[in-house]
């Protein structure tokens, strides 16, 4: 059983790239990629106000247990991310 499973995820993350303008480009299983705007969750404030610094929301990874994750500890649902998130055409190397 993969890990994914175990946390009962329906989308597994297995890439995220921090994008301007508050946006990540996540890759998710079979070379889905999606990108997701979070300036309205970070100008609520809270635990997402830190990550209002360009500096702090470039550190962004996925973590071991496959979800978007910051060096400050904040991380985000990948099922969620992918329900809010709209899909790109990435056009691959020939």
């Amino acid at each position: 059983m993969e890990l994914h499973e175990m946390h009962g995820l329906l989308h597994e993350i297995k890439g995220v790239f921090p994008l301007s303008n508050y946006r990540l480009l996540l890759e998710f299983e079979q070379e889905d990629y999606r990108v997701v705007n979070l300036k309205s969750l970070l100008e609520r404030g809270g635990v997402f106000a830190e990550l209002r610094d360009p500096q702090m929301f470039r550190t962004v990874h996925v973590s071991e247990s496959g979800t978007v994750e910051w060096d400050n500890g904040v991380d985000l649902d990948p099922d969620v991310l992918y329900a809010t998130s709209v899909p790109i055409a990435i056009p691959k190397a020939e």
